[in-house]
């Protein structure tokens, strides 16, 4: 039961508009339907065994608690308590889908369903973003932003997800591990990919392209195949000769594009003390003085210093959380860093460790991309997580248990 509702939290929370509409309500307001999976999750692992805290869950625990005392000094309290109140859910569901997931068969499922979701939200997304000029009915009413959301509440979310999709399918796919996998689910992946790396072209997401950007190429370095390069020359020739097209039959796209480069990757527009980065980063930095140790309190910027949220990671988490905050993320992310790095002690032959192997570049890519949104509250990073997890745990048993990883859960030590 905990497995299928993990599974649903993965399948639904490529749905991201919230309960009740944002902003009508603290709570309803934030959660969504992929929510419900995740209660159901830990409650149903509570109920069947006793939960095992992993190290990389521990660090995050710890970076949760380094957020606890800000919410004392927050200038807004309530939302403090809040956002700590999901991250920590997070965590939880992570900490619960590690566990209970334990064996190949249950990592290939997982991957199975990641990329169903990727199909459901990228697919949708084409669709609504294709139907001015195809004729199609639309599915998700009217909708007058740059980039149709469908499935996504903004095309930020869609980005951010449908990046950790593609450096979550891509390292299993094309390797010793995807050598093992059905017809059927290695045609499965290639669509999901295929369809991922289409929208989230139209999601016209920066950070987004500069993450996959690095991922892709770190990966076709590793792999040293000239096929893994020419998708890449490719696509870009194709875009580059297409942008008549695309100005013509994407003109709001297009329009988005020109804006995102411009207000993203041009100096002069960066360095303008009345540009947006040199305002919001400005105040951040008035935060953290204000308050050096706690910050504002995560959550306690918007509305108090400036109108939106801090758009940096390093920047928000010192605006935020002050000094207490940064180090507990440190912690965190140095937890993270040494768990992966267990990889560097099997043989390149083991299919698990191959696959992690190939994953490292998706992930620098990612956390480039991070360093721009916060990722800690974004459910795909924990599914990413737990991804991982499995993985090295696979990877640590493959040697000792039988090909499928299987194992009794009574000598299941990794947690």
């Amino acid at each position: 039961m905990a497995k299928l509702m993990f599974f649903g939290f993965v399948l639904s929370s490529v749905y991201t508009h919230p309960i009740r509409e944002f902003g009508t309500s603290p709570i309803l307001g934030r959660m969504v339907w992929a929510d419900m999976f995740g209660l159901a999750t830990i409650i149903a692992m509570l109920v069947q065994m006793r939960p095992h805290v992993n190290k990389v869950a521990m660090g995050a625990l710890c970076f949760l608690a380094a957020l606890l005392p800000g919410v004392a000094a927050s200038t807004a309290p309530m939302r403090t308590f809040l956002e700590i109140a999901i991250y920590a859910f997070l965590v939880f569901v992570f900490i619960s889908g590690a566990q209970v997931l334990y064996t190949k068969k249950d990592l290939v499922n997982l991957l199975r369903v990641i990329a169903v979701a990727a199909i459901l939200g990228a697919g949708l997304g084409i669709w609504e973003n294709s139907t001015h000029f195809t004729g199609l009915p639309r599915l998700f009413g009217e909708d007058v932003r740059a980039y149709r959301g469908a499935t996504f509440r903004n095309s930020g979310q869609a980005g951010s997800y449908l990046m950790v999709t593609l450096s979550a399918l891509i390292p299993f796919r094309y390797g010793e591990f995807g050598k093992s996998l059905s017809v059927a689910d290695r045609r499965l992946f290639d669509v999901a990919i295929a369809t991922s790396g289409i929208c989230i072209l139209m999601t016209v997401k920066i950070a987004a392209y500069i993450g996959i950007s690095i991922g892709a190429i770190g990966f076709a370095a590793h792999k040293r195949k000239l096929g893994f390069v020419i998708p890449l020359i490719v696509t870009f020739l194709v875009l580059q000769n297409s942008v008549p097209w695309i100005q013509s039959k994407f003109p709001t796209l297009a329009n988005r594009f020109n804006r995102k480069v411009e207000s993203r990757l041009t100096i002069d527009v960066v360095t303008d003390d009345d540009s947006f980065i040199a305002d919001n980063y400005g105040l951040a930095i008035e935060a953290f003085v204000d308050n050096p140790l706690f910050g504002t309190g995560i959550n306690g910027f918007a509305g108090r210093y400036h109108k939106y949220e801090i758009h940096s990671t390093p920047m928000k988490l010192l605006g935020e959380t002050g000094l207490l905050g940064c180090l507990g993320y440190v912690f965190f992310t140095l937890i993270l860093i040494k768990e992966y790095a267990v990889l560097l002690k099997y043989p390149p032959s083991n299919q698990y460790r191959e696959a992690l192997f190939m994953m490292v570049p998706f992930l620098l890519g990612c956390s480039v991309s991070w360093l721009y949104t916060f990722h800690m509250r974004k459910r795909e990073f924990w599914i990413m997580m737990v991804v991982v997890a499995v993985t090295v745990q696979l990877m640590k048993y493959s040697s000792r248990h039988d090909d499928n990883g299987e194992f009794l859960l009574s000598n299941h030590t990794y947690y």
